[in-house]
This record gives C-alpha cells, sequence and structure tokens, in this order.
C-alpha cells in the first residue's frame, strides 16, 4: 500500500501486467500516493515475475482467472476497508493484462469503481453493468491487442452512453476520442 504524505486520499487499484508485481508497478503506486491518493496493488501471480516475453507469456497461461479475479476482489476490499481511505468509490488503473481485470472488476462491483484507466489491454464482459467513467490508451501496432478489440471497446462505450476517452495512437498522430460525436485530432510533435 502507498500512502499519501497527508495519510489520506481517495482509493486506486493498480493491476500489472503479465510481467506480474514489478518495480514499475510498485513505482505507480509510489507516484499515486505523491499525488494524494491511497494505491494499492494486488499481485496476480503470488510473486513470481518475468524478464522475458517468453517468462511473461508462460506465467499469464498459467494464470487462473478466477483466482485472479478473486485477488483483486480482495484488494478492493482491503483498500474500501482502510481506515485511510477518503470516499466510498475507487478508481482502477489495468496495464494490458491487468485492463482485463480492471475492466471485469467495473462490471462487477459498479456502485464501487467510479473510474478505470487502461493502457493497451482490453476485455470482453457485460459492460452494460458499468457507471465508471473511463480512459483508454492504446497503440495501433500492437500485436497483443488487436484494433478490432479496442474499436469494440469504444464502440460499447458509445453505445452505453457512459463517460470515456480513448486515447489511440494511429501512425504519427494521435486521435482523442470522445462522447462518440467529439472526435479530435491532435498531432504529435
Amino acid at each position: 500500500m502507498a500512502v499519501p504524505a497527508t495519510g489520506r486520499g481517495p482509493g486506486i487499484i493498480v493491476i500489472h501486467a503479465w510481467w506480474g508485481l514489478t518495480e514499475f508497478f510498485k513505482q505507480v503506486c509510489d507516484r499515486l500516493a505523491g499525488e494524494g491518493f491511497l494505491a494499492y496493488a494486488p499481485d496476480l501471480y503470488s510473486g513470481a515475475t518475468a524478464k522475458t516475453i517468453e517468462q511473461a507469456e508462460s506465467l499469464s497461461s498459467k494464470l487462473d482467472r478466477k483466482a485472479a479475479d478473486r485477488k483483486v476482489v480482495e484488494a478492493v476490499d482491503y483498500l474500501r476497508s482502510d481506515p485511510r481511505l477518503s470516499g466510498d468509490r475507487i478508481g482502477v488503473i489495468g496495464f494490458s493484462l491487468g485492463a482485463l481485470f480492471a475492466l471485469t472488476l467495473a462490471c462487477n462491483r459498479p456502485d464501487t469503481v467510479s473510474a478505470v484507466v487502461l493502457f493497451y489491454g482490453t476485455g470482453t464482459g457485460e459492460f452494460d453493468k458499468a457507471k465508471a467513467a473511463f480512459i483508454g490508451h492504446f497503440a495501433d501496432n500492437d500485436s497483443y491487442e488487436p484494433t478490432e478489440e479496442v474499436s469494440s471497446l469504444e464502440e460499447f462505450t458509445c453505445r452505453w452512453k457512459k463517460r470515456y476517452i480513448l486515447y489511440i495512437r494511429w501512425q504519427k498522430t494521435l486521435v482523442h476520442r470522445g462522447k462518440c460525436s467529439n472526435r479530435v485530432r491532435l498531432r504529435r510533435g
């Protein structure tokens, strides 16, 4: 648990990518605490981490999805029971593999999750149950996250009339999409 200097703050769950709970994700929690948030990252792999793509693929292929879902829910309950938490709703940040769990959490705990940030990951589920605001960061040339799945996520959020922003890097252009009819192109550089 990363705690802000004030000792209290709104809560954020950080869900790691297929690399496991590496130092990078712990530093994300520390940075969030530096911004005033109470941040907690569950360890879906129970201590195992990967240094190569092959190791990461092996870890993620052995992951028990139901057990990992339970760990995420337990992390939320742990965070929400902490007296240093301000407010009763939380945000969740999911990186790659963690994005799937972030989306699932938003659907399964709609009255708990108020915001979801996705980095290079999508998923499937009963998204119409979610009440959260969404922001997603995706790349156009990601062999692990097909453009079709990102587009599908955008269609769902548009249909739900949820608050969302999707950032997609198309070639050398950053595309900012929000509220379906409000699309703005920003040139990089």
